[in-house]
């Protein structure tokens, strides 16, 4: 995708969290962010993917976030996500280690934003801080809480968030899958 990183409106910096609803995922604490945030000043947008068994999970998020500038946004086809986000400055990735898979997760999502061309925000982690930090992409929670979150989010402004965007469109290639094709099937081959 040949996208470019889209301008930010300081007075309104566009956050985005997509992905399913679960309980180990501690949506909860996005939304808890929002109250350590201006939300005059930034908005947040979730795309919650939810089938029959979170849909009571689902309408406690809604509930939950009440009074917040958050917007609850049905699905977009995986096709338009990339193209979708662009319109958005931040990407969260923020997983607390609550089971052995989040602990280690370096999440499509992740990469989505790159190809986005976003900010990116996450937790202490153990994977996605280290393309973070490496690629100079974005920002880094120091704790695994709602405050922390919010802290790092506050700690860039426009000139930095610029920056961070433009990080992503610059490693962008580098990071797709199309660069790393080869390497996979190179793995795979050498269980043959």
């Amino acid at each position: 995708i040949n996208l470019k990183t889209k301008k930010i409106n300081k007075n309104k910096i566009k956050l985005l969290h997509h992905g399913n609803v679960s309980s180990s995922r501690k949506l909860s604490l996005l939304i808890d962010m929002m109250r350590f945030l201006d939300n005059d000043k930034y908005e947040l947008t979730l795309i919650l993917i939810h089938g029959i068994y979170e849909k009571i999970a689902y309408q406690k998020l809604r509930f939950y976030a009440r009074g917040l500038n958050i917007k609850f946004i049905n699905p977009v086809e995986r096709s338009r996500l990339i193209d979708f986000s662009n319109n958005f400055d931040m990407g969260i990735c923020f997983f607390p280690p609550t089971n052995f898979n989040l602990k280690y997760a370096l999440p499509n999502k992740f990469f989505e934003f790159v190809q986005s061309r976003l900010a990116i925000v996450v937790g202490p982690d153990i994977e996605m801080s280290k393309y973070v930090k490496k690629y100079n992409l974005g920002v880094i929670a120091k704790k695994w809480t709602a405050k922390s979150l919010s802290d790092a989010i506050k700690s860039s402004d426009v000139k930095k968030l610029t920056f961070y965007k433009n990080q992503s469109h610059k490693y962008a290639k580098k990071l797709s899958s199309n660069d790393n094709d080869q390497m996979f099937k190179n793995i795979i081959d050498s269980f043959k």
